[in-house]
């Protein structure tokens, strides 16, 4: 399956979720409803002797009592729980203990795992994700958490640092991040919803009863049979929930399972080590603890986990993962079930290393350097592959992407990496890598910006701008990729300054780059989850017909911003236009460039962010046929490609180089 299967699969999933979910409210309305009934008529019987009382089991104003209730008492408590987990996947990480990993760390292990996730987020097209460890987990485990890729998190135990090598961290992080691309976390979220919700049912049963024994010696002396009632109300409502809890806890198994080997098979596909993944499972099932999460506040994010967190019950019919055997013979089928006996006091810190962990934990990851190689517009002129159609490689991570992105990592100045690490510090990242390479007209966007941004962060851009101008066209928003994390620690209001002054930088000149344009729309697509939290995203357009002129617009500014004349625009343009099957193509217009600006673009892929993914599946290959249409694929048209691919929810690996005059770095100098 490609990415936009994929994608399609998780909103199925969704929707049978929901499905499952109302199958086992209305069975909450009718156990409760029976209860009602019963009770009742217990009261209508007292009066039978008299001649007046008439049982019945149909009452329907019990029956609307019952739904009202039960709606309201689970509804209620979905809505609060997932409002209550935070707008993000830090929000998420925080809530059940984890810890912020610090950018600026001097741990081995720390610097490693940060590595693997710049790696694997450059490699996938996804801006790098919070990173957060469970410091007091000694089992080998992991999560990702949020709601789209732009706040992700990924956090691991203490116990995944100390026992697995590199190799098997990529294995783990990989793992974790096709969770992220294949849509799996915002339905991760849902599910802890709804069964809190089902939960509260049973919840709001022993508050009754606790109420009812507290108070049971002064109401048996005033009434000994309303209080019977209300314990056998109470305890009516706790068995209604405990059956609805043990159903919700089925639905979550149905739909956590298959997911994992998904994500397993694809964990393989993006690292190309097969015994790296491998490995890290048969160390689970020799750990003393396993994979199990000790922490109470992290239980309901079990099906989250990266292996089964919680102690089997009932032979594991209630467990979210697949056994580990199972797991690993699909990977390596001659496995004979024997595990890696693992000693849990074992730890990486401070440990030597060696390989390539020699390289990852060098010094110049740490603290500014004296500059990378001098690698500026290094493959700007070059030729880019697209090999088939551009949205096949929609959420897919080569092997060679992944040495692509660790090659673009290593060009990236220290000085840069280091400002990335704090919230103000990224923001004056964020500016000087958005500065004209031209002193000129860079030293006239200063001046517009001094009066606007903090002396601090102004004296910083100052000094950042040397090292920004190093960085290769392919590495410049990469470069902005790694301060996402730092960006996502502001406020909103200090994240509307930083737009504000950012707009002002790029408006100086009355004219908006196409760097300039990727580089607003990925922050913006990075952080407006910040500003908007659960912000509704529900798909609003099933037919390209609705959206016909928003791809209008996006394929007139492609073809004009990638070729050199009117007539090859337009001939690139109606290429794009015929490559999209179900669309009447004449009535497509090549559009003038003033209405195919910048802000005309962003306005269309806002909308295309709410179709189907067969439709956005469809825009991002006739945008791939409209950028190669002429032969050529430079590296600015193929950062286009990507950041408007991300901004309606699907990202793009870095392309690959297809000269060797086209590679940033190559893998000997790294």
């Amino acid at each position: 399956m490609n990415f936009f299967e994929h994608q399609d699969n998780a909103r199925g999933r969704t929707r049978r979720l929901l499905g499952l979910f109302a199958l086992a409210l209305l069975g909450l309305v009718v156990a409760f409803y029976a209860v009602l009934v019963v009770l009742g008529n217990m009261t209508v019987l007292k009066d039978a002797a008299s001649g007046t009382a008439r049982v019945s089991l149909w009452r329907p104003e019990l029956l609307a009592t019952s739904a009202f209730f039960t709606t309201v008492v689970v509804g209620a408590s979905a809505f609060f729980k997932t409002m209550s987990l935070g707008g993000t996947g830090a929000d998420i990480a925080l809530g059940v203990g984890a810890r912020p990993v610090n950018a600026h760390t001097t741990s081995p292990a720390e610097r490693r795992l940060l590595n693997v996730v710049e790696e694997m987020a450059i490699a996938s097209g996804v801006p790098v994700p919070d990173v957060f460890i469970l410091d007091n987990e000694r089992g080998i485990n992991a999560f990702a958490a949020g709601y789209e890729p732009g706040d992700a998190a990924i956090a691991v135990t203490a116990g995944t640092l100390a026992t697995l090598n590199r190799d098997e961290l990529q294995g783990v992080v990989a793992h974790e991040f096709s969770h992220i691309l294949n849509g799996d976390m915002r339905l991760n979220v849902r599910l802890i919803g709804i069964l809190y919700g089902i939960m509260m049912i049973g919840n709001t049963g022993g508050w009754i009863l606790r109420g009812a024994f507290n108070g049971v010696g002064a109401s048996r002396r005033r009434d000994g049979g309303a209080t019977a009632a209300i314990i056998a109300f109470g305890l009516s409502l706790w068995g209604i929930g405990s059956l609805g809890l043990l159903a919700g806890r089925l639905i979550q198994r149905a739909v956590s399972r298959q997911r994992e080997f998904l994500a397993d098979a694809s964990a393989v596909q993006f690292t190309r080590n097969t015994n790296g993944l491998v490995s890290a499972l048969k160390k689970i099932g020799g750990h003393t603890h396993g994979a199990r999460i000790d922490s109470t506040a992290a239980g309901e994010l079990s099906h989250m986990f990266f292996g089964e967190s919680l102690p089997a019950m009932f032979g594991g019919a209630f467990a979210t993962h697949p056994p580990l055997a199972d797991r690993i013979r699909r990977l390596e089928p001659t496995f004979d079930g024997a595990f890696v006996r693992v000693d849990p006091a074992a730890s990486l810190t401070g440990t030597h290393v060696d390989g390539d962990d020699a390289l990852e934990l060098g010094t110049s990851n740490l603290v500014p350097s004296s500059g990378a190689p001098n690698t500026a517009r290094a493959g700007a002129a070059g030729k880019l592959s697209l090999a088939g159609p551009l949205a096949e490689q929609a959420g897919r991570v080569s092997p060679d992407q992944v040495d692509r992105a660790r090659d673009i990592l290593a060009t990236i100045p220290g000085e840069l990496r280091a400002a990335a690490a704090a919230p103000l510090g990224a923001v004056a990242l964020v500016y000087s890598v958005v500065l004209d390479p031209l002193e000129a007209n860079a030293s006239r966007q200063l001046d517009v910006l001094a009066p606007l941004t903090h002396p601090i962060i102004l004296n910083e851009v100052r000094r950042l701008q040397a090292p920004a101008r190093e960085l290769s066209d392919a590495a410049r928003l990469p470069a902005l990729s790694l301060a996402a994390p730092a960006l996502r620690q502001l406020a909103p209001r200090q994240i509307d300054q930083l737009f504000g002054e950012l707009n002002a930088l790029v408006s100086e000149d009355d004219q908006m780059t196409v760097f300039e344009f990727a580089a607003v729309r990925s922050l913006h697509t990075w952080l407006d989850p910040i500003r908007e939290p659960n912000k509704a995203t529900a798909v609003q357009f099933y037919a390209m017909r609705a959206l016909a002129g928003d791809a209008a617009t996006i394929l007139s500014a492609i073809a004009r911003y990638g070729h050199d004349s009117d007539f090859t625009a337009a001939a690139a343009f109606e290429r794009g236009v015929r490559s999209i099957p179900m669309v009447e193509h004449d009535k497509l217009p090549f559009l003038p460039p003033d209405a195919c600006d910048f802000g005309s673009v962003d306005h269309a892929l806002r909308r295309f962010r709410l179709a189907t993914p067969i439709l956005k599946q469809r825009l991002i290959n006739a945008m791939g046929v409209t950028a190669a249409a002429d032969g050529v694929l430079s590296v600015r048209e193929a950062e286009l490609l990507r950041v408007t691919s991300e901004a309606i929810g699907c990202p793009l690996p870095p392309f690959l180089p297809t000269t060797p005059d086209a590679a940033i770095a190559t893998r000997s100098a790294a």
